[in-house]
């Protein structure tokens, strides 16, 4: 899917990716009132999670796995998957980027779902992560559109970072 790569920047599918690359150069970023490092990441890292998070990167959902070996793997930014962030496991995180990709199955519409959702989407933002969710369906019937949103999503915040 990487059509070529360069210190820091690549091309997948026609599309920069601006965020830090595997070799580890980032381009300069200005920090706002929220803006998280990698070594304040680690204090909002929660011991009791990481066995959880563990299994569910062994336990993957279909959806999940699907988003990971066709697209998330490749890109040239490391993505970690089920990374714990203080009281919470993930799906799937760009540190560089600060940018949580969330993939939801149907409990998320429910009531209780969506209210828990606003409660994590709320203290990852404060924290200076953006949040996108995609639903399974989305995966599942408009996997192109996703992976470009997801695109879109790393050039703008390697832009606003």
């Amino acid at each position: 899917m990487c059509k070529g790569s360069e210190a820091g920047s690549a091309v997948v599918n026609d599309s920069p990716v601006d965020c830090q690359s595997r070799d580890g150069t980032e381009p300069q970023r200005e920090g706002g009132p929220h803006a998280v490092d990698e070594v304040e990441m680690n204090k909002t890292n929660n011991s009791k999670l990481t066995a959880n998070a563990k299994d569910l990167r062994k336990n993957m959902t279909k959806e999940e796995r699907h988003l990971w070996y066709d697209f998330l793997k490749k890109l040239p930014v490391t993505v970690n998957r089920q990374k714990v962030i203080g009281k919470y496991i993930v799906d799937f995180y760009i540190a560089s980027c600060k940018l949580v990709i969330e993939l939801d199955g149907s409990q998320h519409y429910e009531e209780k779902g969506i209210k828990d959702d606003a409660e994590r989407d709320k203290y990852l933002n404060e924290l200076g992560i953006k949040v996108i969710r995609y639903s399974n369906s989305d995966v599942n019937k408009r996997f192109e559109s996703v992976c470009q949103d997801i695109l879109n999503n790393i050039n703008t915040s390697s832009v606003t970072a």
